[in-house]
């Protein structure tokens, strides 16, 4: 049986695609020999013929339909055109026939349901490009950029909300302000704003923004990386360190600490932001002078890095500050161990890059006055506080005799604004 009509004023139909199909096409698009596209479902059934109801449909108007963005009620009750109603007889002698229904004339009885939606995937703007494409971008524009690229499972549409976009966006900008900070500034700020000179070599342009769902670029907006490697280089290359999915939990905690606590939060703000898009992850950071890396993170491992630092970031951090006894010292390892014999304490964990310099120069068991950062969490399933050390500065006494460390509490997670919370 041919199931479309021959001999109309529709012209010569191509079957496209058919969506709903009992006992031969029910619901189904199809083109003319002009390209114009009609969406056509079986109307009725009369005692020697059916009726089909056909519709004319744009490009745009057939993938909101097919995706389940309009139901197929609302495409054939408000076409975008005149519509047709063809008549096919059982008796293949007789010739089709068409007649043109105005919007006003369509019937109700013609119309599906109105809770009826498909849900196909539709054609949507091209998609991101590898991670070669970034790389060769990168290269070729003289500056880092960075890319996010969100897929959705059960998202067909080719839009996307723009708060969620916006959330991403800004975070993302977050992200690179705070770890920049810790890449240019001497001595960063735990809070307030950031120094202009930051902010101006972490501002990022926006290079290219997609739906379906969503695929966001951005680069430096100076062009550092012509000369070398780049803050933003350095930032972007981090954060995609970070967001491996191998990564260990002790090595995770290493490199957070390393970046401060204010740096660590706006990290995992954008981790949530992330996660909370239900989607599957991949970042990618390229530039000139350290090439392209990338990660790609399910759904599944967002929430599972999203639990790990909310249990692993510090709830409180304070500093220590005293004239202590250097008893070990591992540069290529990044490690010490101090001792206040007075007090009777002993400290070992990591070096910030600013004490790795004082730690390769220092004797062994020579007295120095220290700067160390305490790192303590709460572990409430256990009962138990786990601490952790980090050398902060190291330099040489003026004398050997060692005094008391002094302690002063710079934020907990009850007092100020809360770093880690």
């Amino acid at each position: 049986m041919n199931w479309l009509p021959v001999g109309t004023l529709l012209g010569e139909l191509e079957l496209v695609e058919i969506f709903v199909e009992y006992d031969g096409p029910r619901l189904f698009s199809v083109r003319s020999a002009t390209d114009q596209f009609y969406l056509a479902e079986w109307a009725a059934g009369l005692a020697n013929a059916d009726l089909w109801l056909y519709v004319p449909v744009s490009a745009t108007r057939l993938a909101a339909t097919r995706s389940g963005g309009l139901s197929v009620r609302a495409a054939f009750a408000n076409p975008e055109g005149i519509g047709y109603l063809v008549t096919m007889h059982f008796d293949t002698s007789l010739p089709d026939e068409v007649e043109l229904v105005p919007r006003s004339q369509i019937e109700e009885d013609w119309l599906p349901a109105e809770d009826f939606h498909l849900s196909l995937q539709t054609a949507t703007h091209r998609p991101a490009g590898t991670l070669e494409d970034l790389r060769l971008k990168a290269y070729q524009d003289g500056r880092a950029m960075f890319r996010v690229e969100i897929d959705a499972p059960d998202v067909f549409v080719s839009e996307s909300s723009t708060r969620s976009v916006s959330s991403v966006l800004g975070s993302l900008q977050n992200v690179f302000d705070n770890f920049g900070l810790v890449e240019i500034a001497d001595d960063p700020k735990a809070t307030g704003s950031f120094e202009k000179r930051v902010k101006d070599r972490m501002e990022t342009d926006v290079l290219e923004l997609q739906a379906a769902s969503f695929v966001i670029e951005i680069g430096a907006h100076d062009r550092e990386d012509l000369f070398g490697d780049s803050p933003i280089a350095k930032v972007g290359e981090r954060l995609v360190n970070l967001l491996a999915v191998d990564i260990g939990q002790q090595e995770l905690l290493d490199e957070l600490i390393d970046l401060k606590p204010r740096a660590a939060k706006s990290f995992r703000k954008f981790v949530n932001e992330l996660q909370a898009l239900r989607s599957t992850v991949v970042v990618a950071a390229a530039s000139s002078y350290r090439g392209v890396k990338g990660q790609q993170l399910s759904y599944e491992q967002l929430i599972n890095l999203s639990t790990l630092l909310k249990e692993i970031l510090p709830t409180e951090v304070r500093e220590i500050r005293g004239r202590m006894v250097l008893v070990a010292g591992d540069v290529p390892n990044r490690k010490f161990g101090l001792e206040d014999r007075y007090d009777d304490a002993a400290y070992e964990g990591g070096v910030s890059e600013r004490a790795l310099v004082q730690l390769d120069h220092a004797p062994l068991m020579g007295v120095y006055d220290v700067l160390i950062t305490e790192y303590a969490n709460q572990q409430k399933a256990i009962g138990e506080t786990n601490r952790s050390y980090r050398l902060e500065q190291l330099s040489p006494a003026e004398d050997a005799t060692p005094i008391p460390a002094t302690f002063t509490v710079v934020t907990t997670a009850d007092d100020v604004t809360g770093l880690w919370s």
